[in-house]
């Protein structure tokens, strides 16, 4: 029986270079990484591919297809490395659905029932937030702004408004939270910076607070299984 040999076109050149990476320092261990061309310099069709790994260093090649030509061998190209010490989930998108609402609950005439928006009425503002997503905000970047009306004064002080003067509740949450009240900051210029100390008329009112800033400590937990985590902010004011 004769022998016969062949060169496979496929693997023609597969290993023409590697070319190692340690930019990124040392690791305590061989790290995990992914990597990908930045651009292509030729004609025929890349990609990167990892050729070795250690702690420190990262060796790629640009491979190519050996569809029209037999040859594997490719220009030199650049790639974009990440490479960590440990595996990660990153989701950058954060859905939170936000609404806002009102309800007076006491006026000078009907007090607590029926009460209408009329001049010394109270109102108070409920925002509720719902965390609709598998992402979290980042620690103590949940800020909650909003404008008061020109009609209206702000509630300052427990005194018009009791645990207040803003109230931050998560008991209606079906999931922990992860969050508690936090800063509130007050605004005299409609928002645009909250470093106005409020002034409380007898009633507890301020006229010349138009704005308030509320940032709740800790991180806003993550969607459960068809439960999303939710709280409501409220706060009062005094129609003028």
């Amino acid at each position: 029986m004769g022998s016969e040999s062949y060169s496979d076109p496929i693997l023609s050149n597969l290993c023409a270079g590697c070319y190692p990476n340690n930019d990124h320092g040392a690791f305590g261990a061989t790290p995990l990484s992914v990597a990908s061309t930045n651009r292509r310099d030729n004609n025929n069709a890349g990609w990167v591919r990892r050729c070795s790994e250690s702690n420190g260093a990262l060796g790629l090649t640009v491979d190519e297809d050996a569809d029209t030509d037999s040859e594997r061998n490719h220009t030199t190209e650049s790639a974009g490395i990440i490479a960590g010490s440990t595996a990660f989930h990153a989701n950058f998108d954060v859905d939170l659905l936000v609404s806002k609402n009102s309800v007076t609950f006491n006026d000078p005439i009907n007090l607590s029932t029926n009460s209408k928006t009329i001049p010394d009425a109270d109102v108070e503002y409920t925002i509720g937030v719902v965390n609709r997503d598998s992402t979290s905000p980042d620690l103590d970047t949940v800020i909650i702004t909003d404008d008061i009306p020109v009609s209206m004064r702000l509630c300052v002080t427990t005194a018009c408004l009791t645990r207040g003067p803003v109230i931050f509740d998560d008991s209606g949450s079906p999931v922990r939270t992860g969050l508690s009240l936090g800063a509130v900051e007050y605004s005299n210029d409609g928002g645009t910076s909250y470093a106005y100390t409020p002034v409380p008329d007898g009633d507890g009112f301020d006229i010349a607070a138009n704005a308030v800033c509320i940032n709740p400590d800790g991180v806003l937990t993550t969607i459960a299984p068809a439960e999303s985590p939710s709280f409501e902010l409220r706060f009062a004011a005094g129609a003028n």
